[in-house]
């Protein structure tokens, strides 16, 4: 398909398929102005997954209902009320709200044999969505092109390897980031992993105008799954990864954080036995403070969250949490936000790495799921 023009991409920090059109709510809250923390809502299980929307000023919350259970969110930076909803693997449509009106606004569903994989990203400029896709029959991973009002497909890249789960784009304004896993899944076998003994993951960097791949590299251990990802203002790249162990492996932790920066080897982040062993062979997700350098890696499987000081490499210590997996930077720009299945949410200090227990939150009937982000609507 046609390459996509270059000046259309920025580097960012189909049918139309509609759920239900009424937000269920305890509060109105998506016309406050400021800033507000989203995240998918819910459970396949539930009858209200769905988007979930917090005000973080005065804690109005509002929950969207969608057909779906939902993965991240990505919002446009040219109509910052506009959210978009991707499926948890493997999913097959995506919906997008309108934050303000409290109401779905479009979306699309997947040609046939596709299957998304949980992530997109927004150009800076709002008018293409790059998504992490794959072809059912083949394995082949797919980044796919999207037209960011219409989501009509405008083309379609190999993502550089099996399973690209997370995408995002480098400062130099021309690159994306793929996190390709490498485990092979199809809808019909649900997520259990068909190529485990040949699994490759690696980091690839995609030209962002025509596709092409310009880098790519492997992990340590074949098996440690890079399955998410954020970068820094200068270019690094933290990756979260999940280790699929089998019966024979040795007893013993495998690194999940590292780092990777355009023509070096990756490099894994150390942390204490106890604090690696802790983690329970998975990481559900990170993000970088750009402030001051540090990033936060969460486990939902091992109850904590980690922390390093990105560009030294510095394990910083850890800040336990049930189930967490969300992590986004607070309205302020000085703590991290870690959310839970249980509807907590906590607010650790980015220099001192303590909990704010004054700022703490728990709302009982809220399901914050996977991945969170802060918007801000003026």
């Amino acid at each position: 398909m046609n390459a996509v023009s270059r000046r259309r991409f920025l580097h960012a920090s189909g049918a139309v398929v509609l759920g239900p059109a009424l937000a269920r709510s305890r509060a109105s809250c998506g016309d406050l102005p400021g800033v507000y923390y989203v995240s998918a809502q819910g459970a396949e299980t539930e009858p209200d997954a769905g988007l979930l929307l917090m005000h973080a000023e005065s804690g109005a919350w509002s929950k969207l209902p969608a057909p779906f259970r939902g993965h991240a969110v990505a919002v446009n930076p040219a109509r910052p009320a506009r959210a978009l909803l991707f499926p948890r693997r493997p999913g097959f449509q995506a919906l997008e709200f309108d934050l303000r009106a409290g109401k779905p606004s479009g979306g699309y569903r997947l040609d046939s044999d596709r299957q998304a994989y949980g992530h997109g990203q927004y150009s800076a400029d709002g008018r293409l969505l790059f998504c992490c896709e794959g072809v059912i029959s083949t394995g082949r991973g797919l980044v796919v092109v999207r037209d960011a009002r219409t989501f009509a497909v405008l083309a379609e890249w190999d993502s550089g390897g099996i399973g690209p789960h997370e995408l995002k784009g480098l400062p130099d304004g021309h690159t994306l980031a793929v996190a390709n896993g490498g485990l092979l899944t199809r809808p019909a076998s649900a997520r259990r992993v068909l190529n485990l003994e040949s699994m490759r993951s690696n980091l690839s960097y995609l030209d962002a105008g025509s596709g092409r791949l310009v880098e790519t590299v492997e992990g340590a251990h074949p098996r440690a799954s890079i399955r998410h990802l954020d970068v820094a203002d200068d270019g690094a790249v933290a990756l979260a990864m999940q280790y699929q162990r089998v019966p024979e492996d040795a007893p013993g932790p495998v690194p999940l954080a590292a780092r990777h920066r355009r023509g070096g080897s990756i490099e894994v982040l150390r942390a204490p036995a106890v604090a690696e062993m802790a983690l329970k062979d998975y990481l559900g997700g990170v993000r970088i403070h750009r402030a001051s350098g540090r990033a936060a890696f969460t486990s939902p499987r091992g109850h904590v969250a980690v922390f390093w000081d990105l560009a030294g490499g510095e394990f910083l210590g850890y800040q336990p949490l049930h189930g967490v997996c969300g992590v986004t930077v607070d309205a302020t720009g000085k703590a991290f936000v870690l959310s839970n299945p249980l509807g907590e949410l906590r607010f650790i200090d980015s220099e001192s790495l303590r909990e704010d227990r004054a700022r703490r939150r728990v709302d009982r009937s809220l399901r914050w799921d996977n991945h969170m982000i802060s918007v801000s609507l003026g």
